[in-house]
């Protein structure tokens, strides 16, 4: 084998195992705050997904506590900000990301969720 095959395979490798350990330690984490959680709820919210019928303290255990709380049509809906330069080059904080929840459970998402910063705890890298 050659030495770049070599050091391209141990990157690959170093690269993969990262990921496996920083999200196993995600699901430490997550187990040790959340002790009443089941494993299966556990895992999603150790993915840093939000998904449709996640529980507002799954929300915010993976998205951190929202910008804004509004109403809209009888439902509640937290919003998560982002960064954005002004046109005078100026920063300002503006929603990027929104969370519908009927009684208390996700029921409809808006926007992007990878343009919000979520708690380094359940940081995906």
């Amino acid at each position: 084998m050659s030495r770049i095959t070599v050091v391209l395979v141990m990157a690959v490798t170093f690269f993969f195992s990262g990921c496996a350990v920083s999200r196993e330690v995600r699901v430490q984490k997550i187990q040790s705050r959340y002790p009443q959680w089941n494993q299966t709820t556990v895992e999603r919210v150790a993915e840093g997904r939000v998904e449709v019928g996640m529980t507002e303290e799954m929300v915010a255990a993976i998205m951190g506590q929202p910008g804004q709380v509004d109403r809209e049509d009888n439902l509640k809906v937290w919003a998560y900000m982002t960064t954005e330069v002004g046109s005078g080059g100026e920063l300002r904080s503006v929603p990027a990301f929104f969370v519908y929840f009927n009684d208390g459970r996700v029921a409809e998402i808006k926007g992007s969720q990878q343009r919000v910063v979520t708690p380094l705890l359940y940081s995906r890298s």
